[in-house]
């Protein structure tokens, strides 16, 4: 599977040397301008599975293709600070999609920039920004 949007390791150590703790985000992808062209290859190849008949040109080219269609974008974030997760549970009840959208681009450092743009992507990223704001339970006692 083809990565975009993957630092090095110098790159990353950087950007944690800058930072402090970097979470990686990992997004599956696929690429909608290869989908179709892949879909009809698979359905080719399918055809000439059934006529008993597949080539290996054709088995080649539907392996070479969904490495191309299918992949992984990254990005990379810094731990939000109490003014972005604020402004994020402001925005929870009433949009829970625009919180999830000041997280990401308030602890943004680098990537590929889909995840932000694509609406695809970014529902995939999104399903795991709440871990930046989840309430952790402490106890109270009187002494």
């Amino acid at each position: 599977m083809k990565e975009f949007g993957k630092l090095t390791d110098k790159e990353f150590k950087e950007l944690e040397a800058k930072h402090g703790d970097v979470f990686t985000l990992e997004v599956p992808f696929e690429i909608p301008e290869r989908t179709k062209q892949y879909e009809k290859l698979c359905s080719d190849f399918d055809d000439a599975e059934l006529d008993g008949k597949p080539t290996k040109e054709l088995e080649k080219a539907v392996k070479e293709l969904e490495k191309e269609t299918f992949v992984v974008l990254f990005g990379y974030l810094k731990k939000p600070d109490r003014s972005t997760i604020s402004m994020a549970l402001a925005n929870q009840d009433r949009d829970p999609l625009r919180a999830k959208e000041i997280i990401l681009a308030k602890s943004w450092l680098a990537g590929d920039d889909r995840i932000k743009t694509d609406d695809d992507a970014f529902y995939s990223a999104s399903s795991v920004l709440d871990v930046f704001y989840q309430v952790r339970s402490a106890s109270l006692k009187k002494n």
